[in-house]
């Protein structure tokens, strides 16, 4: 069975998870960016870190 790895990124409007939201979720296959997912996501909190 060979390996594989994905690769994940998550944005945030600020730092700390109680404060503030999570902005989006991304992944991919390493090696195939064709198999990839992306989400944007509802903010729950006004809060923001520019």
């Amino acid at each position: 069975m060979d390996k594989k790895y994905i690769s994940f990124d998550v944005e945030a409007s600020g730092l700390t998870p109680g404060k503030y939201s999570m902005l989006s979720l991304g992944a991919c296959l390493v090696g195939d960016t064709s198999i990839c997912f992306y989400r944007e996501i509802k903010p729950i909190s006004r809060n923001l870190i520019n």
